[in-house]
């Protein structure tokens, strides 16, 4: 048995329902077989795939900045705002040019010692993964995860500290 969350509603126009193709199972009602969402929850989920010959990637969006911007347009007709991609409770920062959206992690060195804190990946970046890569690096002496389910926290040593000129992120593959 499932049921909807309560923002559920909030998405879905309650005064729909009557207007839905409704389905029964085992002598059950259940699910309608489509809803009708009152914003493109197609921006709010994104969508990844492959084609024959074509690829898509649409990002995900926040669903308030969507609605902010749906209202402006109702209200005066203007074009929407340029909206910027959103993760939830991704921590690291979305940067948007020439059609292309780039995610990055966060890295900060640890003192003056030849330790690296990385507290956040690029989105959909997975800890394991990239712990396994890093450590195939020459330059990586140990890698320390004291990541949670839910927050990222991997302490990288490397042989020699990297002066103030090397671009962390480009270094660490965090973007």
């Amino acid at each position: 048995f499932t049921q909807m969350y309560d923002y559920t509603t909030k998405i879905f126009d309650v005064r729909d329902t009557p207007l839905l193709v409704h389905q029964t199972e085992e002598g059950h009602d259940i699910e309608p077989k489509y809803y009708c969402p009152i914003i493109p929850m197609l921006l709010v989920n994104g969508a990844e795939g492959m084609g024959v010959g074509w690829s898509t990637f649409i990002p995900t969006y926040s669903p308030v900045d969507l609605v902010q911007s749906i209202r402006k347009y109702l209200q005066d007709g203007s074009l929407p705002q340029t909206l910027v991609p959103h993760v939830k409770g991704f921590t690291g920062r979305i940067n948007c040019c020439l059609g292309k959206v780039i995610y990055e992690g966060i890295i900060h060195r640890i003192g003056m010692t030849s330790k690296y804190r990385i507290t956040e990946l690029p989105y959909r970046k997975w800890t394991q993964k990239y712990k396994d890569d890093l450590l195939k690096k020459d330059w990586v002496k140990d890698v320390k995860d004291e990541s949670t389910n839910t927050s990222v926290n991997l302490v990288v040593e490397v042989l020699t500290p990297f002066d103030d000129t090397v671009n962390l992120l480009d270094k660490f593959k965090l973007r």
